[in-house]
Parts: C-alpha cells; structure tokens; sequence
C-alpha cells in the first residue's frame, strides 16, 4: 500500500494526462482470462471500476484468504458504501495481526481511507504488541484531530441548517462524512 501510494503521488502528472479506463479495465480483463482464480487481478479491477465510476461487482471474487487480500478488499466494500462489510473485514484483520509493524500499516491504511474506528483499533493494538509508542500516540492523535474536525463540521452544518442555509449544510456534512 506504500509503495502504491507512493507510485500514485509520482505518477499524478500521468494520471492527469491520461484516464483511459478502458483500455486498462480491458488489460484486467484479459489478465482474468488467463488467471481466473488471481484475486489480487479482481481486487485491482474493482478499485479501477472505482476510479472509472462504474459498481465494481464484489460478489465475482471469492473470499480473501490472506490480511493483504482482506485490507483491499474492505477498501473496495467501502468504494461500493457497504461500510459495515468493510468494517467487519477489518475488524477480522486488526485482530488476527500480531506484529506492531503490520498493525501500523494496516492503522496507516485505514486512517487513510478515513476510517477511524479501525484506525483507532489498529494503532492500540500495534501498542499492545510492544510497538513504538510514539508512532502509536501520533496515530491516536491524527484519529483523534479527525474526530473532532469531523464534530465540527457537523456542529456548523447542525448550525447552517437551522438558518435555511441548505447548500453550505449539505457541503459541511458532506465533508464531515468524508474526514470520518
């Protein structure tokens, strides 16, 4: 997931250049033919689907069998909106790690997906496994920051909407979803 991300963020001036969908989705495509049982291949083709707008259909791909397989899989329930799915694949992950150094990527992850629950649990649970307890704490506390930008939100947008002033509400909890 690092290394994506990093890819990702020296790649932007590609990405903007070209978003052929198609072309790439059609690649997977061929991938699948060739390796039907692949689920790294379908797990890529459905956050591609994502990134094209299109409903990736989840229930072609058999279950994950490994944490790595399950953590991209929870991202894409939670690209499909089936948030309790997706926290109940993390829940089964956070639990069954037990190396600090995973269970901070696998924090790392989820706070990056916005999902502060799972984030919460995994970087207390990194500290349970005798992990670096500063790095904990600056996770616990970005989950913690998060929360409260998110409560803010919801508090202005609580008060633009008792003053009929729908379409900065809508934007306030719109972004109160999307920090938490």
């Amino acid at each position: 997931q690092g290394l994506y991300l990093k890819a990702q963020k020296a790649a932007v001036d590609a990405l903007l250049a070209s978003n052929d969908y198609e072309a790439a989705l059609k690649s997977l495509d061929e991938a699948i033919k060739l390796s039907p049982d692949d689920m790294e291949l379908r797990l890529a083709q459905a956050k591609l689907m994502s990134l094209a707008g299109a409903k990736p259909d989840l229930s072609k791909m058999g279950e994950p069998q490994n944490n790595g397989e399950r953590l991209a899989y929870a991202e894409a329930l939670m690209a499909q909106g089936e948030f309790q799915k997706a926290t109940d694949m993390m829940k089964s992950v956070v639990g069954t790690v037990n190396d600090p150094k995973q269970a901070f990527a696998i924090a790392d992850v989820a706070l990056l997906n916005k999902d502060l629950d799972d984030a919460e649990a995994a970087y207390k649970k990194a500290l349970s496994l005798s992990g670096a307890p500063d790095r904990a704490q600056r996770g616990l506390d970005e989950v913690a920051r998060l929360r409260k930008a998110s409560l803010e939100d919801v508090r202005v947008a609580d008060e633009l909407f008792k003053k009929n002033q729908l379409d900065g509400a809508i934007d306030r909890y719109r972004h109160a979803v999307s920090t938490n």
